[in-house]
């Protein structure tokens, strides 16, 4: 039985804003980097940074808002700036002697003109029976299954995700917000980029009862955490929580998108129990888990004497069985990534 679950994404769909998250080649002789974007009066963060060793020449980093006030800052390995912005284009430019061909990872948050947090989010979810007509709502949508939004390693959520940009201002400062999805969806949110760490809860609200259903921490300069959140609506509104034990300000950036939950695979929903899984004959699958899943199953035909390679690729903590059936089923192999 292999248990497989769906990968990470770390880029902001285009359409909207530009990447969150992007690698740049620099090559010898190219001296500038720069881009412009339309945002709101807000706060911005960006860091880049040069993974090599070797070769990272010493940039320049400078942020202009549409009034002409500068943010500026020059540095090797590490750069950061932060600060408050003027509605309208934004320039953000790099440069450099140009001397060496040099990567630079860049990862940046920007309001745009039309989502994210425009005032406070409350900070607590409200009491089961509530009214919450005051709470900001993520209307989401999506690329029907999850099989039909692309391969495993794909760079986009999908054309049609959300986002949310928002800001926290100290440790007890918390944002809470419900999203407008049905029985039945699956819930795709992706942590794009954030300045502080974060602790993402996920609430189950009905009119009766409050009650949690998953949380998880994301801490600043972990370069291969996860960043993708998969959950399944059940049987009651699903709420989110952000929040930080930074006792300074920073910002944080999500988006989102539902699915459907039907044709998991090629072949329908994989199973839990390997002796009804349908005989997998093709050299590819994927699938996903999400909260309250037991797992899933995939059956190979094997005769005595028989051979098989098998890799896998999992976007987060997970264990992969191999089991064996003479008689009955057993454990072979058990691997955990």
């Amino acid at each position: 039985m292999i248990i497989s679950s769906l990968p990470i994404a770390t880029e902001l769909p285009e359409a909207i804003i530009s990447k969150n998250t992007e690698t740049i080649e620099l090559s010898v002789g190219d001296t500038i980097w720069d881009e412009n974007i339309s945002i709101r009066e807000s706060q911005f963060w960006i860091y880049i940074s040069c993974p090599s060793e070797t070769n990272c020449e010493e940039i320049n980093l400078t942020v202009t808002d549409s009034s002409g006030t500068e943010f500026s800052t020059t540095g090797r390995f590490h750069l950061e700036l932060d600060g408050n912005l003027s509605a309208g284009q934004v320039s953000i430019v790099v440069t450099r002697a140009g001397d060496t061909a040099q990567e630079l990872m860049i990862s940046h948050i920007f309001f745009d003109l039309n989502s994210g947090e425009f005032i406070d989010a409350p900070s607590h979810i409200p009491n089961p029976g509530e009214d919450d007509s005051t709470w900001p709502v993520i209307e989401m949508d999506g690329c029907k299954t999850l099989l039909e939004c692309g391969e495993l390693d794909r760079s986009l959520i999908d054309d049609s995700a959300v986002w949310w940009n928002g800001t926290l201002e100290h440790s007890e400062d918390v944002d809470s917000f419900r999203l407008n999805s049905s029985i039945g969806d699956l819930i795709e949110i992706g942590v794009a980029a954030h300045s502080i760490d974060l602790t993402i809860n996920i609430w189950k609200r009905t009119n009766s009862n409050l009650e949690p259903v998953y949380q998880e921490q994301f801490i600043t300069g972990i370069i291969n955490q996860s960043s993708r959140i998969l959950i399944e609506h059940q049987d009651a509104e699903l709420w989110i929580k952000i929040s930080t034990n930074d006792v300074y300000s920073g910002l944080y950036s999500l988006r989102f998108a539902k699915h459907s939950p039907s044709d998991e695979t090629s072949f329908g929903d994989a199973p839990f129990v390997p002796w009804i899984a349908p005989i997998f004959s093709e050299t590819s699958i994927s699938g996903h888990l999400t909260n309250g899943d037991d797992g899933d199953s995939i059956r190979l035909e094997a005769s005595s004497r028989s051979e098989f390679t098998i890799n896998w690729w999992l976007s987060g903590d997970a264990d992969v069985y191999f089991q064996a059936r003479i008689g009955s089923w057993s454990i072979v192999q058990h691997e955990s990534n």
